[in-house]
């Protein structure tokens, strides 16, 4: 199963799969990449993945952090492939989010709800992220908002109910309706 991948705007199919091999080996040969074609905005973002996950992968303690924000930030201003754009901003709101800057995420993550060519998909995304951004500033009951227009988008999504119950546990003024929020997902259940 590919961890990362996407479709480049030059059409070249770039896959990250830890089981297959090794994201260290792999950032070098995207940095080795970045340094013949620094114009191309798809390796530079592949790099900001590639950081991402090595640091989630092998718990370097955020090091890798700055320089996958670095990547991320040169390929928007390189200007990624249209169909690329929303992911972008998520996964730069999801970094900065966890480099205790969720402030600043949230900006990331509004852009790619306005972003008009932003799927379904995406925007579910961009609002689960935002929820949680909210949720690490202390901002509950905006964070319950965003996990609502979740699953306003995707009545079955099962992280943002887990999310919102972690949210009432810790939120005495949450007014999250669990009748209703489960005759949603009934309704969703017997329409598939």
């Amino acid at each position: 199963r590919a961890f990362v991948s996407f479709l480049s705007s030059s059409k070249t199919r770039i896959m990250l799969n830890p089981a297959a091999g090794d994201i260290g080996a792999f950032v070098g040969q995207l940095r080795a990449s970045i340094a013949g074609s620094p114009e191309r905005a798809d390796l530079h973002m592949a790099l900001g993945l590639a950081l991402q996950s090595e640091d989630i992968q092998h718990h370097t303690g955020g090091t890798l952090q700055p320089e996958a924000l670095a990547a991320y930030e040169t390929a928007y201003r390189l200007g990624v492939d249209p169909s690329q754009h929303t992911s972008l901003l998520v996964n730069t709101g999801i970094l900065l989010t966890t480099m205790s800057r969720p402030k600043e995420a949230l900006r990331y993550y509004q852009d790619a709800l306005d972003f008009k060519a932003s799927t379904s998909a995406q925007r579910l995304q961009a609002h689960f992220h935002r929820a949680q951004a909210f949720s690490a500033m202390g901002e509950l009951a905006d964070a319950e908002r965003e996990y609502l227009a979740v699953l306003d988008l995707d009545p079955l999504y099962s992280r943002a109910y887990e999310s919102l119950a972690a949210l009432a546990k810790d939120d005495p003024k949450s007014r999250v309706s669990w009748g209703r929020l489960a005759s949603k997902a009934d309704s969703a259940l017997v329409a598939a």
